[in-house]
């Protein structure tokens, strides 16, 4: 596929908009190469899969009469089809439950967003924020320590099964497994003495 100038690209957009299906075919061979490179481009954090949902979201938002039209910007066809993307990009990342891109001068301040899955134990709690501030605190006690670690705690303190059972599952020494969690214990008790 040769590159289209941003004449016949604006052309075929255009066409695209008033629905004149008759240059589909052209307008699916040259847009769509065009919408995949921005795509991929622009959509940091985004897994690979998710790509092809980017570009469906811009060829549902180019036939969507309510948005904006080529013709009714002043910019060229390939500004506009950035524009178009950037804001495809933003809809996935938020249906994908990712935040929106932005500079935060530290990692713990960005915005944080809940899955509703998590928002089932709201009703527990009391409140969300409770919740959210559970799992900080949680990410905060176990930062130092391996996910290996993390799946025992849980099994051990929460799901009381034997450390014996728990350690056997893991591949380590139940005497090993045992100084884990009490390095976790202590590690919270010093974050409590702290606190």
């Amino acid at each position: 596929m040769e590159a289209c100038t941003d004449d016949e690209l604006g052309r075929l957009i255009e066409a695209y908009q008033r629905r004149d299906f008759s240059q589909f075919e052209e307008f699916h061979s040259v847009v769509r190469p065009e919408l995949l490179r921005m795509a991929r481009k622009r959509s940091y954090g985004l897994a690979v899969d998710v790509i092809d949902e980017v570009v469906q979201e811009v060829f549902l938002g180019l036939i969507d009469p309510s948005l904006v039209r080529l013709r009714d910007v002043n910019c060229t066809a390939r500004q506009y089809l950035v524009g178009r993307v950037s804001n495809a990009v933003k809809k996935v990342r938020v249906r994908q439950g990712l935040r929106r891109t932005g500079i935060y001068p530290d990692p713990g301040c960005g915005r944080e967003f809940v899955a509703f899955d998590e928002a089932a134990v709201a009703p527990v709690l009391s409140d969300l924020s409770v919740a959210i501030q559970a799992r900080q605190l949680l990410a905060a006690i176990f930062a130092g320590f391996g996910g290996g670690v993390v799946l025992a705690c849980c099994r051990v303190w929460c799901e009381h099964e034997p450390l014996a059972a728990v350690a056997l599952d893991l591949g380590v020494s139940r005497f090993a497994l045992a100084r884990k969690l009490m390095a976790v214990r202590r590690h919270c008790a010093g974050l409590v003495a702290l606190g």
